[in-house]
């Protein structure tokens, strides 16, 4: 929640739906339940009609006059009872009985994984916490990855048998690579046979024939023919065509943020754009960061309109659902709980009071 409440806040501490009124002195209010239960004297005399028949049977404590028909028991304190129990608990006074599953199948309040031995003095929460802690610093069996330095493991092992710890510079040349290499001409004067075609610059030697200028050019100021590759056409009229351009790779590529100018390249408008993408939500189930601040709204457009729709089949924690008559706020991320918000005019659920 905020530290300092603010004015038309709406928050969410993952069990109660939070909202701060009264913009003279901002004051965080908790939106009630249909099943939540009234705060101690929330509700008076002046909330209760005189008269008030409370029906079947209640339980609880009661404080001050009671007047009217009373039936049944009604004690200070249950020193001594009858009957069976039920519900969590049950049996009768003298042979209560907790069930297994009934153990098992609480929530794990406040639960957070550690790790450590478990001893006789743990609670089942604290060792469910190590269990849970502990098996997060073991490695799966099926493809486990390691960190650090992982001994008793050979090469066999992991089927690299014909493979030794030989340094870069003492690793032999294969056949195979010797055969091909000995194809190959030295970068520093090379000696070539046969017909050699491409583009040279600096000295040739020896006999050169079919074409061959006798002078070492550093420019073409003329030429004849075709340009191929990238760029095609003539030597007066050159071509690059549009996927040549957005073919290339973007090398220097980083994503960035700003405005586009005319200034700016091709890579740097990319970058930008990109960066701009990143900045903004998704239309389909986007995440916001910080305070979302709704439209003011007017008489005839609101500021926020539920369309009303199926719950979802299963709750979950944090949703918010309107199925045209009743708004849903899923809370309790241990064990999500669809809870029903009241309107002023809901009827409090039994055991609320």
């Amino acid at each position: 929640s905020l530290t300092t409440p603010a004015f038309g806040s709406v928050e969410f501490d993952g069990t109660n739906l939070l909202l701060t009124n009264n913009a003279g002195s901002p004051t965080r209010k908790t939106i009630a339940f249909t099943d939540s239960t009234i705060g101690n004297g929330a509700v008076g005399s002046s909330q209760l009609a005189s008269g008030l028949t409370l029906g079947g049977t209640t339980s609880g404590t009661f404080s001050g006059n009671l007047t009217g028909n009373v039936t049944g028991n009604v004690s200070g304190s249950a020193a001594s009872f009858t009957g069976s129990l039920s519900g969590d608990v049950t049996g009768s006074q003298g042979s209560t009985v907790l069930s297994a599953a009934t153990v098992t199948g609480k929530a794990l309040t406040g639960y957070a994984s550690a790790a450590g031995t478990i001893s006789s003095t743990d609670s089942i929460l604290s060792a469910i916490g190590k269990l849970n802690g502990n098996d997060a610093l073991k490695a799966p069996l099926a493809s486990p990855t390691f960190t650090g330095t992982v001994s008793g493991i050979t090469a066999s092992m992991v089927g690299l048998g014909n493979v030794t710890n030989t340094s870069d510079a003492n690793k032999p040349v294969s056949t195979a690579q010797q055969t091909a290499l000995d194809l190959k001409a030295p970068l520093a004067s090379p000696t070539f046979t046969g017909t050699v075609t491409g583009s040279f610059s600096g000295s040739l030697s020896g006999n050169a024939t079919t074409a061959t200028s006798a002078t070492t050019a550093t420019s073409a100021t003329s030429f004849s023919g075709s340009l191929a590759g990238d760029v095609t056409g003539t030597q007066a009229a050159t071509a690059i065509a549009a996927a040549t351009v957005t073919g290339k790779a973007l090398t220097g590529y980083a994503s960035g943020a700003g405005t586009i100018t005319t200034a700016d390249t091709i890579l740097t408008a990319i970058n930008k754009l990109n960066g701009n993408d990143a900045l903004k939500a998704p239309l389909a189930s986007p995440t916001f960061t910080g305070t979302v601040v709704l439209p003011t709204g007017s008489t005839t457009s609101a500021p926020l309109k539920l369309t009303a729709g199926n719950s979802l089949t299963t709750p979950a924690f944090g949703s918010v659902e309107f199925d045209g008559t009743n708004l849903f706020l899923t809370n309790n991320a241990g064990s999500p709980t669809r809870k029903t918000i009241a309107f002023t005019d809901s009827t409090i659920g039994n055991g609320a009071v």
